[in-house]
């Protein structure tokens, strides 16, 4: 079933009129919120792909002179959103599912079994939300690297590149502390250092100076003691209180 009041950013590529008005009064009927936009051809397919971010693509096998197939193939690893093939033909649904297609639909498509493609699409997409929660996905000499939340320790800045810390290897990757901070999971990790990125769940205590400094002490088993920096202190000391102002975690001094 779909979501509730669901929007999403359609692109159609389809060169035969009288098919892209089918398709999109098929979709006007439960999508009529979201954004179709269509295009007749190859160049003008990837140049809606380069100009925005797209939740689905429904792509026809033969694009005029051009072949769909061929087009996400060279594209692959760049923006391509999911991918619903159509086509009059049966013969390319081997090529197309070695891209990972969503689904591949024979025109006429009922709406029936558009509405089973528009099914695929949304549990693939609920799938990689919960693997974008429990997991860090970095891209890093053109492979990717997913690290389970639960195993991150802490991220610390090394120059230009970061380092992340587990309890089996430490990562580095290329990417600033910025960078960084905006891909994990704001649920299971903290800022607390402009050098240091903590998650939430290694936190043990929170150790208190003479010098009025802090610093979060960790559940690893290098027993870690990160600092918390001045101007992130409100924010760590606000995370680190649990409903009715209770704090969740010891301070030692």
């Amino acid at each position: 079933m779909k979501p509730e009041k669901c929007k999403l950013k359609l692109l159609i590529a389809e060169d035969n009129l009288l098919d892209s008005e089918l398709l999109c009064r098929l979709l006007q009927k439960d999508y009529a919120d979201s954004e179709q936009t269509v295009c007749r051809s190859g160049r003008e397919l990837i140049s809606e792909l380069a100009s925005g971010e797209w939740d689905l693509l429904f792509l026809d096998v033969e694009l005029k002179q051009d072949s769909g197939i061929e087009i996400i193939r060279s594209l692959q690893g760049g923006a391509v959103p999911p991918v619903i093939m159509i086509t009059s033909h049966n013969e390319f649904a081997v090529d197309a599912f070695d891209l990972d297609v969503v689904d591949y639909l024979v025109k006429p498509a009922s709406f029936a079994r558009l509405g089973r493609a528009m099914n695929r699409f949304f549990e693939r997409r609920a799938a990689a939300s919960k693997q974008l929660r429990d997991n860090l996905i970095l891209q890093t000499k053109g492979l990717s690297l997913i690290i389970p939340n639960d195993e991150i320790i802490f991220i610390v800045s090394n120059g230009k590149k970061s380092i992340i810390h587990t309890e089996k290897e430490d990562f580095t990757v290329p990417l600033l502390m910025k960078e960084v901070e905006s891909i994990v999971n704001p649920e299971s990790f903290i800022r607390v250092h402009r050098e240091y990125i903590v998650n939430l769940s290694m936190i043990r205590r929170v150790k208190s100076c003479s010098s009025g400094r802090r610093h979060l002490l960790l559940g690893d088993s290098r027993h870690t003691a990160v600092p918390v920096g001045q101007s992130y202190r409100e924010n760590v000391e606000r995370i680190l209180v649990q409903d009715g102002g209770q704090p969740r975690l010891q301070r030692q001094r």
